[in-house]
């Protein structure tokens, strides 16, 4: 075994997917733009796409969901499924990086203007499995 194999890190995993910081922090060494890489830049993605409503982003009325829509409902039954019907088809259509495994939503034991979500799901072509914690709130 030669010198460079021995100082060469084995273990680090390949950038699959990158994307850069929701807040455009910089970095502290390069002074460049942070970036979050593979599953974690796909739970930004998500979270994104959660929540954006329709019609928010100029020129892509149908990206998104009508989840802050569905906040303002009394959270029964009915809508909590309605609110998980949502998120599964945004994730479906809008993140192909994804494969969707289960999305569950409860709401809060504490506080019953809160819903807590979690979005199951594996990166394509690897077999890591991720979980993205959300709690939802409506604001007003």
């Amino acid at each position: 075994m030669s010198r460079a194999q021995i100082n060469t890190a084995y273990k680090k995993q390949p950038e699959l997917f990158s994307d850069f910081l929701g807040n455009l922090d910089l970095h502290p060494l390069s002074n460049d733009i942070a970036r979050v890489t593979n599953s974690e830049a796909v739970k930004q993605s998500i979270k994104n796409l959660v929540l954006t409503n329709f019609g928010e982003r100029p020129f892509r009325p149908n990206l998104g969901s009508n989840v802050w829509k569905m906040l303002f409902q009394p959270l029964d039954g009915f809508a909590i499924q309605d609110i998980k019907n949502y998120i599964k088809e945004t994730v479906i259509f809008f993140e192909p990086r994804a494969n969707l495994l289960d999305v569950s939503a409860a709401a809060s034991p504490t506080d019953e203007n809160k819903l807590v979500v979690s979005i199951t799901f594996n990166l394509i072509n690897t077999t890591n499995i991720d979980t993205l914690n959300l709690i939802l709130q409506r604001v007003r």
